[in-house]
C-alpha cells in the first residue's frame, strides 16, 4: 500500500526545525538508507520554476534533503530548468541560488546549460520522443522537492508536474502542443523518482500564500499529489496528468488506498473545506462571456484544463474594449462544432480537424494568451495571429545545449 507521511512544521520555523520535520517525515518511509546507497548519485529537483522566490519551493528543502543524503555517504546534487521563458542564467546567479549552494556545499546545477539526451517513448500518447537530462537519466536516485501550489492550467504543480523540470524547453514545445497532461505522465515514467519530500508549508496560489504548515513525504506520486491536491480543495480525479498517472499505474490516486501517517482523512476533507473556496475559485466561462459582447462558447466535453484555461482568457478579455460585431463562437472540447454565421475560434488540439473552418488554437490544452489573441483577430482587434510559443523560441537561451 502508498504511503503518505505528514509532519506538522512549526509557524515561522527555524532551518533545524525544517531539517527536523523532513528528517521524520523521510524516517517514517524508512530513512534516506532506504532510498539510496552509500556512492549513489542523487539528483534532488526542486521547484525553483522562476526567479520568483514566492512562487517557488522554500529552499531550506532541498537544502535539507541534499544534508540527508549526503550524511549516509551519498553524492547530493541539486539541479533544476525553469520556466521556458524564465533566463536560466539570471536564475542560477540570484542570491538564494547561490547562498543555497554555499549553504548545502553540494553542487547545484542548471541543467538547461548542460548534456540532453532524446528518449523514445513507447506507445506514447504524446509527442512521441522526449529530450531529458543527461544528468538525471544518469542519476542513480532522483528525489523531487516540489511546492505546493495552484496552477492557472493544470489545477495544480505538485510532484508529478515538478518532473517538466527535466526536459528541454524545445521538447516542452512539443509536449504542450500534443498533449500536456499525457506527456507529464510519460516523463514520469522515465525519470522515476523514488521519493518525493513536499513543501506544504504554505500553498501558493495567484501571488498569495496561504500558511499551512506541513511537510509531506512519500514514495508514490500519484498519492501525495492526491493528498495534496484534496487538501487545496481539489478532487484528484478531476485533474487529469493525476487522474492518467493513477490509470498508467504509477500510483495510487484513491484515499482509502493510501496508508496515511501524521495525518487522519478526516483532517484532509477538513482542509479541502477550509481551502477549497480560497484556492479553487475559477470563474464559470459561462458566467463570465455574459460580460463579453458578442462572444459565444460552446462547450464540446471539454476536460478540466481546457476549461481552466478558458477561464483565464475569459478574464483577460473582460479588460479589453470588445466590439460586439462581428459576432465570434469560442469552440472547446472534442465535441465543439462550428457555429454557422459566426467566425469560430476553434481552441486545442483535439479540434485540429476543424481547423479549417474558423482561427484554430492549437496546443494541448491551448493557451490562454493565445485563445485571447485569436479572439481579438476575429474581432479585427489584431491584424495577425501569434503564439505565445513564437516569442519564446526568439527570446530563448539558444546557445545552451539544453535549450
Amino acid at each position: 500500500m502508498s504511503k503518505v507521511v505528514a509532519v506538522k512544521v512549526p509557524s515561522k520555523a527555524f532551518d533545524d526545525e525544517i531539517l527536523s520535520s523532513i528528517r521524520s517525515a523521510v524516517d517514517s518511509l524508512g530513512g534516506p538508507d532506504e532510498i539510496a546507497q552509500p556512492g549513489d548519485s542523487v539528483l534532488v529537483k526542486p521547484n525553483f520554476c522562476s526567479t520568483s522566490v514566492g512562487s517557488a519551493v522554500d529552499r531550506r528543502f532541498p537544502w535539507a534533503v541534499a544534508r540527508l543524503f549526503k550524511e549516509i555517504g551519498c553524492k547530493a546534487t541539486i539541479g533544476e530548468n525553469p520556466v521556458v521563458n524564465v533566463s536560466s542564467r539570471e536564475l542560477f546567479s540570484s542570491p538564494h541560488i547561490v547562498e543555497l549552494q554555499k549553504r548545502t556545499g553540494v553542487e547545484v546545477v542548471n541543467l538547461r546549460a548542460e548534456e540532453m539526451v532524446n528518449v523514445d517513448i513507447p506507445n506514447s500518447r504524446s509527442c512521441g520522443t522526449i529530450s531529458f537530462s543527461k544528468r538525471v537519466l544518469d542519476a542513480d536516485v532522483v528525489v523531487g522537492v516540489p511546492a505546493m501550489r495552484k496552477h492557472a492550467m493544470t489545477g495544480v504543480t505538485l510532484a508529478i508536474k515538478n518532473m517538466y523540470g527535466t526536459i528541454a524547453p524545445s521538447s516542452r514545445l512539443r509536449v504542450h502542443r500534443s498533449n500536456l497532461s499525457w506527456g507529464l505522465v510519460e516523463i514520469n515514467k522515465v525519470v522515476g523518482q523514488k521519493l518525493i519530500v513536499m513543501d506544504g508549508t504554505s500553498i501558493v496560489t495567484d501571488g498569495s500564500m496561504i500558511p499551512f504548515g506541513y511537510v509531506f513525504a512519500s514514495t508514490d506520486p500519484v498519492a501525495i499529489d492526491s493528498v495534496a491536491a484534496t487538501c487545496m480543495g481539489f478532487d484528484p480525479e478531476k485533474i487529469e496528468h493525476i487522474r492518467y498517472a493513477k490509470e498508467a499505474g504509477l500510483g495510487q490516486t484513491d484515499l482509502d488506498k493510501i496508508e496515511l501517517i501524521g495525518i487522519t482523512r478526516e483532517d484532509i476533507q477538513k482542509f479541502k473545506k477550509e481551502n477549497g473556496p480560497r484556492v479553487v475559485d475559477w470563474p464559470n466561462p459561462a458566467e463570465l462571456v455574459k460580460e463579453i459582447p458578442g462572444v459565444e462558447i460552446v462547450m464540446g466535453d471539454a476536460c478540466g484544463t481546457c476549461v481552466r484555461t478558458l477561464a483565464t482568457a475569459l478574464v483577460a478579455l473582460r479588460q479589453e474594449k470588445i466590439p460586439k460585431e462581428p459576432e465570434v463562437a469560442v469552440l472547446i472540447g472534442p465535441d465543439a462544432k462550428p457555429v454557422k454565421g459566426k467566425v469560430n475560434v476553434i481552441a486545442g488540439r483535439c479540434l485540429k480537424g476543424l481547423s479549417d473552418q474558423g482561427t484554430f488554437v492549437d496546443f494541448c490544452p491551448a493557451y490562454a494568451n493565445d485563445i485571447k489573441n485569436a479572439v481579438k483577430l476575429a474581432k479585427g482587434l489584431n491584424t495577425r495571429f501569434e503564439y505565445m510559443w513564437d516569442e519564446i523560441l526568439r527570446t530563448r537561451e539558444k546557445d545552451l545545449p539544453g535549450a
